[in-house]
């Protein structure tokens, strides 16, 4: 494999889009469901014009044919209009069973089926549950119909916006629509399949498009809460879903990406011999390499905070060097010394600061960079995971179905469990990014994949150790400045107590000492704060202890005859500790930038 081959692009969020419903739509019924999802979909590209659309359906009979078809042509119109837009979106077609035992269950729509299935940009077959067999699979029963569940609940867990095309009535059918709604809405339903938490809160939108079916028995009314809890309207579902707009706000800055920028990030993440060695060129058209889109996406939002980051450090030190002006000069203009220049000075700076202060919240300046940068560091965790080899414990394969898939939840499952919320956009984001691993693909040498992890380790001890002393260098500095000021301002004080005891004369002498006396400390203070509203000193702490935290996990994992559980607890902890820390840094940071008052 040459270098040549391995062609990287910039990444987009996607809205993510899940279908559920009944196999058995009442025809008459299909043209509703279907305008519904075109109106769905139409809502999208006005409000979110930045942002690709994926559709994840099953390709049953019934509703995900009918999502489907409408997808399709959504995406035919807008390729008229904007083709470089249409061709990001996606139709995932996450199959309950493997494809010849799929496809049994409508024996007389298999044509449609493969037509639909050739559109699509990824589709792959559910693992079996363990302890499943094929001859299980292979009939009607309780482990065929867990497949389904399954399936359901993959699609309910992996999508900003869910569509549940569907009667109203709950027949008490695992994995049946009323059950996978059940699931989206009540989060505390137990599934090693569930990306999110019951703590996470997290607003998990559903919409209802009422029909009828072919076949009705004598199914009892859904529970009145799901009802309740359900939207009518496309405008009301859209408002629900979590932070759409930051997300189209993302993808939007993708647009304005300097492709420079976005391949000085490729390069930063990984050497070019090491990206030849451990990425594959190309899996066909329905399958796709998790590890290439994660270091895509990373290399797409570090390249954003990169960009952003010294913009938002400009802003936000002219900002309070204005502040420190300002209250500099303050003290002259009570005193009377030189007016009217002073008094017009200090209303200038104050009017200047706060003009950039405004600007910088209307535009969002701290939150584009912060949270492209949280985002970055998240992937850049999730990348060692997946390049090193480990499996998710909540995902084993079942050696019975051979060449499956498994299904990946990202490591940071274990901060979106609990922070979801705080998190917004990020948490979908990453979520839904690793859709799955291929197992026989994604087997990479163990030497190799250890030095993936070694790499990405000394990487980071090396960033954390740098940053580390800038923060200290920026604390010191401060410290030896600030004593002084006060020291002089103290000073400055004794000499005006000195000129008003010796009387007349000294008037203007005077009237200067009083100034710096006030200005002076004034000054200390707001270097101060500004040292503390970046977090110079919490950033230094916490960038030293994550670099011993990557020196110890390198020197273990260097050692030649570490038992392979060992290595793995190694990895586990040492992604432990990077996600609590990183959370951290973002928090830190969302409550600091720029809320100074002059």
């Amino acid at each position: 494999m040459t270098e040549a081959k391995l062609e990287f692009h910039p990444r987009y969020a996607p809205i993510c889009i899940g279908i559920v419903g009944h196999l058995d739509v009442h025809r008459e019924d299909e043209g509703q469901a279907a305008k519904a999802m075109a109106t769905l979909f139409d809502a999208i590209v006005a409000q979110f014009p930045s942002t690709p659309v994926r559709m994840l359906s099953p390709l049953a009979v019934g509703a995900d044919r009918i999502a489907a078809r409408a997808f399709i042509r959504a995406k035919e119109d807008l390729a008229a209009r904007h083709p470089d837009r249409a061709r990001r979106w996606e139709l995932v077609v996450p199959m309950p069973l493997p494809r010849d035992l799929f496809v049994a269950d409508f024996p007389d729509a298999i044509d449609e089926f493969e037509h639909l299935l050739a559109q699509a940009s990824h589709a792959f077959s559910l693992p079996a549950r363990p302890g499943s067999r094929i001859e299980e699979l292979s009939r009607h029963g309780v482990a065929r119909d867990l497949q389904y569940q399954d399936a359901s609940r993959y699609v309910a867990t992996h999508c900003d916006i869910l569509v549940a095309i569907w009667d109203g009535l709950d027949p008490k059918k695992i994995g049946g629509t009323c059950d996978t709604i059940r699931l989206r809405l009540d989060a505390h339903v137990a599934s090693e399949r569930m990306h999110f938490s019951p703590l996470a809160e997290a607003s998990r939108p559903v919409l209802h498009v009422r029909v009828r079916r072919v076949r009705v028995g004598d199914a009892p009314a859904a529970e009145p809460h799901l009802l309740g809890a359900v939207s009518k309207s496309v405008p009301d579902v859209v408002r629900q879903a979590i932070d759409l707009r930051r997300i189209d706000q993302f993808n939007a800055m993708v647009d304005r990406l300097p492709r420079p920028a976005f391949e000085k990030a490729i390069d930063w993440s990984m050497p070019a011999k090491l990206r030849e060695d451990v990425l594959a060129s190309d899996l066909g058209p329905s399958r796709r390499d998790c590890r290439r889109d994660c270091l895509e996406l990373f290399a797409t939002a570090d390249a954003i905070a990169t960009r952003l980051g010294p913009r938002w450090e400009k802003l936000t030190k002219a900002v309070y060097a204005l502040g420190i002006a300002s209250v500099s000069i303050l003290p002259f203009a009570v005193e009377g010394f030189g007016l009217p220049w002073s008094a017009i000075a200090y209303f200038l700076g104050l009017a200047i600061a706060a003009t950039i202060v405004l600007w910088m919240k209307r535009a969002s300046v701290a939150d584009d960079h912060l949270e492209s940068r949280a985002l970055a560091e998240m992937l850049r965790i999730q990348l060692a995971w997946l390049f090193s080899g480990m499996q998710d414990p909540d995902n084993e394969r079942n050696p019975c179905v051979e060449d499956t898939v498994e299904l990946q939840k990202p490591v940071t499952v274990i901060l979106l469990g609990q922070q979801q919320r705080e998190m917004g956009w990020i948490a979908p984001v990453l979520t839904n990014l690793v859709i799955v691993r291929w197992p026989k693909h994604d087997r990479i040498p163990e030497q190799l994949a250890m030095k993936v992890v070694l790499e990405w380790i000394q990487v980071q001890m090396e960033y954390c150790r740098d940053k580390a002393r800038k923060a200290k260098r920026l604390v010191h500095l401060v410290e030896r400045i600030t004593l002084p000021l006060v020291v002089l301002g103290l000073g400055f004080a004794m000499g005006a107590a000195l000129l008003a005891f010796m009387g007349v004369g000294h008037t203007t002498l005077r009237h200067v000492c009083v100034a710096l006396s006030a200005a002076l400390p004034v000054a200390a203070i707001v270097m101060e704060n500004y040292v503390d509203r970046l977090g110079g000193g919490d950033h230094a702490r916490m960038y030293e202890r994550l670099a011993e935290i990557y020196n110890s996990a390198g020197s273990l994992l260097s050692k030649r005859d570490l038992p392979a559980e060992t290595r793995e607890r190694v990895i586990t902890e040492t992604g432990r500790e990077a996600l609590a820390e990183a959370s951290m840094w973002l928090f830190l940071r969302r409550i600091r930038p720029v809320k100074v008052a002059i």
